[in-house]
């Protein structure tokens, strides 16, 4: 548990986000300015089992919120349903970027 932890605060230093120049579409917000990274939704098709498209980036908590508060599991901005293993990533995203 101890090395997850080190390997976390590892990946949290880079704060590779704050290098993003868009709002988050739901709360139009800077990306930049969110305490942990930005949760990616990638919109297009699935070539050779991998999404190709656009990938969008939302704050994590908004974007939870707004599926389970309208019940709609899409991307907000393309309208695209959000799968299975992308709702466990979101579910998963603060545990992996918030110590317990």
């Amino acid at each position: 548990q101890q090395q997850q932890q080190q390997q976390q605060q590892q990946e949290h230093k880079g704060k590779w986000w704050q290098t993003l120049t868009e709002d988050d579409p739901i709360t139009l917000q800077p990306l930049a300015d969110l305490d942990v990274p930005p949760f990616a939704l990638t919109s297009g098709i699935a070539v050779a089992s991998k999404q190709a498209g656009a990938t969008h980036y939302f704050d994590p908590y908004a974007l939870a919120l707004y599926m389970t508060r309208r019940g709609v599991f899409e991307n907000p901005l393309t309208r695209e349903p959000v799968g299975a293993a992308d709702c466990e990533r979101l579910d998963d995203h603060p545990r992996k970027f918030v110590p317990a």
